[in-house]
């Protein structure tokens, strides 16, 4: 399969779960990896007196919402390539400035904007990770 149809199958997945999400991945359990990763990430972020956050393939916002909660003071920026789980994080209140298009492949920050950069669950969908995580 090629990596256009992959792509392809992916955003008609999300699109048709978008307003699921959430409910699907996310809520409901404390104790799912999502926490465990996000309260991971507030840990590195208070040790390493980390000012800036960039979280690729940020999804419905809930990344960027968590860390605006549990770090006021923290600026935190998120990429999704994804439309309608961006608009559901519109809809969760998440500015559109904050949260903006972009590809994990090709982002349009310069090496050294944030102190950390993340993602959660990016990875296992393209093709080359180990150029997405360079």
């Amino acid at each position: 399969m090629s990596n256009n149809r992959a792509s392809q199958i992916q955003k008609e997945y999300y699109t048709s779960k978008a307003d699921l999400y959430n409910r699907m991945y996310v809520e409901g359990d404390m104790d799912s990896g999502h926490q465990f990763a996000l309260n991971f990430l507030s840990s590195i972020i208070r040790l390493n007196n980390i000012k800036s956050v960039l979280d690729v393939g940020a999804g419905t916002g809930r990344g960027i919402a968590f860390l605006q909660e549990h770090h006021p003071e923290l600026t935190v920026f998120g990429a999704e390539s994804i439309d309608v789980l961006r608009e559901q994080a519109y809809k969760a209140g998440i500015s559109q400035d904050l949260l903006v298009e972009g590809d994990a492949n090709q982002l349009n920050y310069s090496n050294d904007e944030f102190d950390l950069v993340c993602e959660f669950g990016v990875l296992h969908h393209v093709p080359k990770p180990d150029l997405v995580v360079k």
